[in-house]
Protein backbone atom coordinates (compact mmCIF):
# COMPACT_ATOMS: atom_id res chain seq x y z
CA UNK A 1 0.00 0.00 0.00
CA UNK A 2 2.53 2.39 0.79
CA UNK A 3 4.50 1.96 -2.36
CA UNK A 4 1.40 2.61 -4.65
CA UNK A 5 0.96 5.52 -2.49
CA UNK A 6 4.42 7.12 -3.15
CA UNK A 7 4.49 6.18 -7.27
CA UNK A 8 0.75 8.10 -7.01
CA UNK A 9 1.94 11.34 -5.28
CA UNK A 10 5.21 11.18 -7.42
CA UNK A 11 2.77 10.97 -10.57
CA UNK A 12 0.95 13.81 -9.23
CA UNK A 13 4.19 15.78 -8.92
CA UNK A 14 5.78 14.90 -12.21
CA UNK A 15 2.40 16.11 -13.89
CA UNK A 16 2.54 19.51 -11.61
CA UNK A 17 5.87 20.44 -12.48
CA UNK A 18 5.41 20.38 -16.02
CA UNK A 19 3.04 23.40 -15.49
CA UNK A 20 6.40 25.20 -13.99
CA UNK A 21 7.97 24.40 -17.40
CA UNK A 22 6.70 26.96 -20.45
CA UNK A 23 6.22 24.79 -23.67
CA UNK A 24 8.78 26.20 -26.45
CA UNK A 25 7.05 28.60 -29.29
CA UNK A 26 9.09 29.81 -32.12
CA UNK A 27 7.42 32.51 -33.67
CA UNK A 28 8.91 34.80 -36.88
CA UNK A 29 9.22 38.78 -35.95
CA UNK A 30 9.29 41.57 -38.53
CA UNK A 31 10.55 44.93 -37.93
CA UNK A 32 11.82 47.92 -39.53
CA UNK A 33 13.39 51.32 -38.72
CA UNK A 34 11.22 54.14 -39.00
CA UNK A 35 13.41 56.68 -37.65
CA UNK A 36 17.08 57.01 -36.63
CA UNK A 37 17.88 59.53 -33.36
CA UNK A 38 20.83 61.05 -32.84
CA UNK A 39 21.22 61.54 -28.96
CA UNK A 40 24.98 62.10 -29.12
CA UNK A 41 25.26 60.21 -25.56
CA UNK A 42 24.55 56.32 -24.90
CA UNK A 43 21.05 55.50 -24.00
CA UNK A 44 20.94 54.01 -20.31
CA UNK A 45 17.24 52.52 -20.11
CA UNK A 46 13.82 53.18 -23.07
CA UNK A 47 9.97 53.16 -21.65
CA UNK A 48 7.40 53.68 -23.99
CA UNK A 49 4.51 56.26 -22.99
CA UNK A 50 1.70 54.48 -21.40
CA UNK A 51 -0.81 56.22 -24.27
CA UNK A 52 2.01 54.68 -26.75
CA UNK A 53 3.00 57.89 -28.26
CA UNK A 54 6.12 58.46 -26.73
CA UNK A 55 9.14 57.18 -25.35
CA UNK A 56 11.16 57.71 -22.20
CA UNK A 57 14.94 57.99 -22.84
CA UNK A 58 17.12 57.55 -19.75
CA UNK A 59 20.72 59.61 -20.31
CA UNK A 60 23.51 60.40 -18.18
CA UNK A 61 21.89 63.35 -16.64
CA UNK A 62 18.57 63.73 -18.40
CA UNK A 63 15.54 62.27 -19.98
CA UNK A 64 14.40 62.84 -22.74
CA UNK A 65 10.89 62.73 -24.08
CA UNK A 66 10.49 61.85 -27.53
CA UNK A 67 7.03 62.49 -29.33
CA UNK A 68 5.81 60.07 -31.97
CA UNK A 69 3.19 62.25 -33.21
CA UNK A 70 5.73 65.31 -33.85
CA UNK A 71 8.50 63.10 -34.59
CA UNK A 72 11.03 64.32 -32.38
CA UNK A 73 12.38 65.26 -28.73
CA UNK A 74 9.69 67.37 -27.02
CA UNK A 75 11.22 67.92 -23.68
CA UNK A 76 14.21 66.73 -21.73
CA UNK A 77 13.38 66.24 -17.72
CA UNK A 78 17.23 66.48 -15.49
CA UNK A 79 18.14 63.77 -13.48
CA UNK A 80 20.99 62.89 -11.04
CA UNK A 81 23.72 61.60 -12.93
CA UNK A 82 24.03 59.32 -10.40
CA UNK A 83 20.75 57.83 -11.12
Amino acid sequence: MKRTMIRLILASLLGASWAFFPQVVQADLEWKVVKDLDLKTTPLDVAPSADGKGLFILTPGEILVYSFPEGKITDRIPVDRAL
